[in-house]
């Protein structure tokens, strides 16, 4: 269960998402007209997430593949937003005794549940 601070960077993290789209696979060429679409299509396949912003504002990644096999990537690079959301995410950790790839993987389920849930009729 998330705290209500990491469950607000939720709605961020779905926009930004959302804002990477249209996009195309690389590798096969396969388009993805939006998030939901992404959603759809990839299987999740793990987190990298940059957990000090003073040395390398990448910011998070979430990794998925396409029905190819390549490697997607999205991500989040707001370097305020990504202080502010490594914070509340080392809180979450050193309170609840969660693993931060476990509150990672939450959070990306969380997410593509909230696109999936906009579309729904």
């Amino acid at each position: 269960m998330l705290s209500n601070k990491l469950e607000g960077f939720i709605p961020f993290i779905l926009q930004e998402c959302e804002s990477q789209f249209p996009t195309t696979c690389k590798s096969c060429g396969r388009g993805f007209a939006d998030f939901l679409d992404y959603v759809r299509a990839t299987r999740p396949i793990g987190l990298i997430p940059d957990m000090d912003p003073d040395d390398d504002p990448l910011g998070l990644l979430s990794l998925a593949n396409c029905n190819c096999g390549n490697t997607l990537a999205l991500k989040c690079e707001s370097l305020e937003m990504h202080t502010r959301f490594i914070d509340a995410l080392e809180k979450e950790s050193a309170a609840s005794g969660r693993s931060l790839a476990d509150i990672l993987v939450e959070i990306r389920s969380r997410i593509r549940a909230a696109a999936l849930a906009e579309h729904a009729s």
